[in-house]
């Protein structure tokens, strides 16, 4: 949540001093979501936040039409029904989409490149996430296009992600593809550990997964979405309609030398960041590689990696620096 206070504090709110947070969990348990909408409309509040993904964000739009809506899902919202388009979202919601879902075929690219030799790949996913349904087959089709196939773990209990590995390693699987879930987001270090434990090269969809041990992940700047959702809150509050804001979007890749197979001769990070361009929009996307790669790899990478978005759009290189002693010569 400390993205989210600091976007209201760049707007000029703090809570304690000039707001007042009512704050509602569903602890994992969907069903709740209605009820805990209907409560917070029925106190009249002056804007609610849904950043507990689609569902939170559906649960709250059927409960008010009026009260303004600042959500973060990982999917597309249009698809999802909240919005009319990115653009102009209409209507009392706006937010951010990370666009997981739709990121998933690039990021199952990203571990192929980056473990060629994997063939058989192990995907953990939430059963109680109605959005990864999707996923799961973009997954199956993808796969077998790149000379892999998937095998199916589901887990959304702490106990169920530790019988869930013990059936991956069980089934020699060579990689594993975590599908983005708030969920196996609070479980993050547990995945990565046993993931190390069973010597399985990992992709998940945050950066957080890679920062406990993963090997890469592809997908939201937690900390960054978390943040523009709560500056569209503070713009909000301060008289800026909803469907005056377009939804924002933001991903990132990241890697991390904790996972089995990778090298670990020089375990110190070089960074490499790179700015791109679309739409006279200009993005930095972090990028953290193992030091001892070599640089027409990491090259080779990146350029593959942009050459088009989820949606087919191109990217162009408008600049890129390095950050350590892997310059090339």
């Amino acid at each position: 949540m400390r993205g989210l206070r600091q976007g209201l504090k760049d707007t000029g709110f703090v809570e304690g001093e000039n707001l007042t947070i009512e704050y509602r969990w569903a602890d994992n348990q969907t069903d709740k979501l209605p009820d805990l909408a209907i409560d917070l409309v029925r106190r009249g509040v002056g804007l609610i936040i849904a950043t507990g993904g689609g569902q939170s964000a559906l649960a709250v739009k059927d409960a008010t039409t009026d009260i303004p809506i600042v959500f973060n899902v990982a999917d597309d919202p249009v698809r999802l029904g909240l919005v009319a388009s990115l653009a102009k979202p209409g209507g009392n919601l706006t937010g951010v989409a990370t666009l997981i879902a739709e990121l998933t075929t690039k990021r199952l690219e990203l571990l192929h490149m980056m473990v060629p030799s994997a063939v058989s790949v192990a995907v953990l996913f939430n059963p109680n996430n109605a959005a990864t349904e999707l996923v799961i087959g973009d997954l199956g089709w993808a796969a077998h296009s790149m000379g892999m196939r998937t095998t199916v773990f589901r887990a959304s209990t702490r106990q169920e992600i530790d019988s869930a590995f013990e059936s991956i390693a069980r089934e020699r699987a060579d990689a594993l593809f975590v599908v983005g879930d708030s969920f196996f987001l609070s479980r993050r270090v547990q995945m990565a550990l046993l993931a190390v434990l069973h010597k399985l090269p990992s992709t998940a969809a945050l950066r957080d997964f890679a920062e406990a041990g993963g090997l890469m992940s592809y997908g939201a700047s937690l900390s960054d979405a978390y943040r523009q959702v709560g500056a569209y809150a503070g713009r909000i509050l301060k008289g800026t309609k909803a469907l005056d804001l377009p939804v924002g979007t933001s991903f990132e890749i990241r890697a991390s030398n904790q996972q089995p197979d990778c090298p670990r001769a020089q375990p110190r990070h070089s960074a490499i960041t790179f700015c791109c361009s679309r739409r006279n929009q200009r993005m930095t996307c972090p990028f953290a590689v193992w030091s001892n790669l070599r640089w027409l790899n990491c090259q080779s990478l990146l350029r593959s990696h942009f050459a088009a978005d989820a949606h087919g759009r191109k990217w162009h290189f408008c600049d890129m620096a390095i950050d350590g002693s892997d310059v090339p010569s």
